[in-house]
Order: structure tokens, then C-alpha cells, then sequence
């Protein structure tokens, strides 16, 4: 909320200074950080359902080394499908267009807890299957240490990487909802 969505009113009752929210502004904000939560969501999905395809299709087309290709192509496949599935199950449990502020609130909360459980799980469902085809391929050719220390180092980059967007988005992005909710049941 804005600043200039609070007025400082002077209570007669109480003889003292008492603050007014714009309800107005208080819902609009809701509304904007629900939404924000949505579009998030489904820019990740669609995203790793992108990246997992494009993966799979190029392996099988650019590939050479017959059943490593194949093995490899489908791990990314079955990878988009349970994201796929992941999403399917998060839009069923969000079936019911939200009609009030509250439930535009707890739809808002509903993905934002998505988001950190899909955050939280990225390296089992998506980073360890990569990793381990990967190393299982260089293990299979004669490999430079160079080459080993740069793609376990970019495994461990990217899970690094999730582990901070976890924290720094969406953790403190799913306490300010639910602080907002707390607030809104208080009014």
C-alpha cells in the first residue's frame, strides 16, 4: 500500500490520532500481488516445459550416441511431463475464479506456497536427473577435470541460485501474504 492511501484522522471518542486505510487501495494491492504470484508460477512452468521439450527433441535429432541419447531425451521429457502435471495439479486446487478480495488472497497464497515447494524440490526433480545423465555420459568418455569441475560447478550454481531466489522471492514474498491476510481478517 501507498502512502497516500493513509489518512490521519484525529478520533473524538478517544481523544487521539487514529490512521484510515483506503479500502480501495488495500484490495488493488491484493489484486496486483495475487496476479504477480500467478504470472510467476506460470512463467517457471511453462518455461522448464519449454526447456525440457526443445532438450529432448534436440537430443534426439543432434544426438549421436544411440542409447545414452535416448535415455537422456526421455529423463527431460518425463522432467516437462511432471511439471506439466504439477501445474495441472496447482490450476485444478485454483478451479473456482476468485469472486472476492479474500479469495483473490488465498489464491494468491495457494501459488505462492507452490512457488516455494517448487523451489525447494527443483534439485530432486529436475537438477539430480540432469546431473546424473551428465556425469554418467563423462563418465563413459575420457574427460578432462577441467570439464568435470565446470559442469558440477554449474550444477551447483544453479541449485545455489534456486536456493536464492527462494529466499530472497519467494519466501518473503509468501509471508507478505499471508501478513496481508492476517490484517484483512483483523478488519
Amino acid at each position: 500500500m501507498e502512502f497516500e492511501d493513509i489518512q490521519k484522522v484525529w478520533s473524538e471518542e478517544k481523544n487521539q490520532v487514529m490512521y484510515v486505510f483506503d479500502q480501495e487501495a488495500i484490495n488493488r494491492m491484493i489484486s496486483r500481488r495475487a496476479r504477480s504470484v500467478r504470472r510467476i508460477a506460470n512463467i517457471n512452468e511453462w518455461g522448464l516445459m519449454i526447456i525440457a521439450g526443445l532438450t529432448s527433441v534436440s537430443l534426439l535429432i543432434f544426438g549421436s550416441d544411440g542409447a545414452y541419447i535416448i535415455v537422456a531425451a526421455l529423463t527431460m521429457l518425463a522432467t516437462g511431463i511432471y511439471v506439466w502435471w504439477q501445474r495441472r495439479q496447482r490450476l485444478s486446487g485454483l478451479q473456482k475464479v476468485a469472486s472476492s478480495v479474500r479469495e483473490e488472497l488465498e489464491e494468491g497464497i495457494a501459488n505462492a506456497r507452490y512457488m516455494v515447494r517448487f523451489s525447494q524440490t527443483f534439485a530432486y526433480w529436475f537438477l539430480l536427473p540432469a546431473a546424473g545423465i551428465a556425469l554418467f555420459r563423462m563418465s563413459q568418455k575420457e574427460t578432462s577435470l577441467v570439464k568435470w569441475l565446470f559442469i558440477l560447478g554449474c550444477f551447483v550454481f544453479s541449485h545455489l541460485l534456486v536456493q536464492l531466489e527462494l529466499r530472497w522471492k519467494h519466501w518473503p514474498r509468501l509471508r507478505r501474504l499471508e501478513e496481508l491476510r492476517e490484517k484483512f481478517e483483523l478488519s
